[in-house]
């Protein structure tokens, strides 16, 4: 498993006019969890998580994610 070393979820959502409920309920991801994941506080997610979260935002999940 590769670990994120960062993210750019809240750039993302700025670019896409999207907000963190709207990510969340496109992603099916608990709220809390994403939370960490946005904040940077869990960095060792499971890539299928990484593609959702990329795929709902509608970036490369290289764009998204800092590995």
């Amino acid at each position: 498993m590769e670990i994120i070393k960062g993210n750019r979820i809240n750039e993302c959502l700025y670019q896409r006019n999207m907000t963190r409920a709207e990510l969340i309920e496109l992603t099916e991801i608990d709220p809390s969890f994403m939370a960490k994941i946005i904040n940077g506080k869990k960095n060792n997610m499971n890539i299928t998580t990484a593609v959702k979260i990329s795929k709902a935002l509608g970036f490369p999940v290289e764009v998204v994610f800092i590995f």
